[in-house]
């Protein structure tokens, strides 16, 4: 069972793509790659699921800023 997570972002602009902002993301299983999660937009920000759960909430981020170079896999 995944806990899903909510993680909050402080400053101007907290996650921009193109920058060195990067998700780590380890011990999740059957999570290897992008291709293994999915992104959704709410109110509160973009949310990423895995395997159909949620594991987590982007505050005050917009799903189209978030790319494959926004996360690491071990």
């Amino acid at each position: 069972m995944i806990s899903p997570g909510t993680i909050w972002f402080l400053g101007s602009s907290p996650f921009i793509r193109g920058d060195v902002d990067v998700i780590g993301l380890a011990g999740v299983s059957g999570v290897c790659s992008i291709d293994d999660l999915s992104f959704t937009q709410s109110e509160m920000g973009a949310v990423i699921s895995a395997m159909g759960q949620e594991i987590a909430t982007l505050n005050g981020i917009n799903v189209i800023d978030i790319g494959s170079n926004s996360f690491t896999f071990a």
